[in-house]
């Protein structure tokens, strides 16, 4: 939740579609202790391989657990040293379809230290429009960072954009700017409080929102 949760709501672009993950494949994973290195490799079916499970009667691949190859990489990479962390997450779904239909990318960067945190999240998503086949293009930004004036409050600048083209043509937009304090004081506990500004092609408004979370 501290991660990748730093402001009220994920991000527009999760929140907006439900993201079902399930991927069969190989993992890898290790360290790299004098180099302060973590890595981790899953080389995957894709989302798509529910598609294809259904009753091999039908036409279908049956039970194959791979039955267009491998469709997904994920890469994550983590570097700690002294007092700075890194960490480097991405998930390339459909790498080897011909088009881009059905393919979906994403990144997320999270650095910190003593002090400064910061989250940047990049995501892409294509999906084919049925009456010409044209690739509609959903991309997404969302860019988090907070100061940590003690261990249990944390001013924090947060900015979201969202542009998704849709199935009539248009383009709809949306950007939310966001400026708030996290309060913690405990490890199970956090308090946040923050003002919004939500831009859409429909207009704009502002909201203050505050959320208290309690872990058991």
């Amino acid at each position: 939740g501290r991660l990748f949760f730093p402001t009220v709501d994920r991000p527009i672009f999760f929140a907006e579609d439900f993201f079902a993950i399930h991927d069969i494949g190989l993992r890898f994973g290790g360290m790299l202790s004098l180099a302060g290195v973590q890595y981790d490799l899953f080389l995957g079916s894709g989302t798509d391989v529910m598609s294809h499970s259904h009753d091999a009667a039908s036409g279908g691949h049956g039970d194959q657990i791979f039955p267009d190859g491998i469709q997904s990489l994920n890469i994550a990479l983590t570097y700690e040293r002294n007092n700075w962390l890194f960490r480097l997450a991405t998930y390339l779904d459909g790498i080897r379809r011909d088009s881009l239909s059905k393919r979906g990318h994403f990144v997320s960067v999270h650095v910190e230290d003593e002090r400064l945190r910061g989250l940047t999240e990049l995501a892409a998503a294509f999906s084919p429009r049925e009456s010409d086949g044209r690739n509609l293009r959903k991309v997404a930004l969302y860019q988090y960072l907070g100061y940590n004036i003690t261990d249990s409050l944390t001013p924090y600048l947060a900015l979201d954009l969202v542009s998704d083209e849709k199935v009539q043509g248009a383009t709809d937009t949306v950007l939310q700017v966001i400026a708030g304090i996290s309060v913690m004081p405990d490890a199970r506990v956090t308090l946040k409080t923050q003002l919004e500004r939500h831009d859409m092609d429909s207009g704009a408004h502002n909201a203050l929102i505050f959320q208290l979370c309690v872990g058991m």
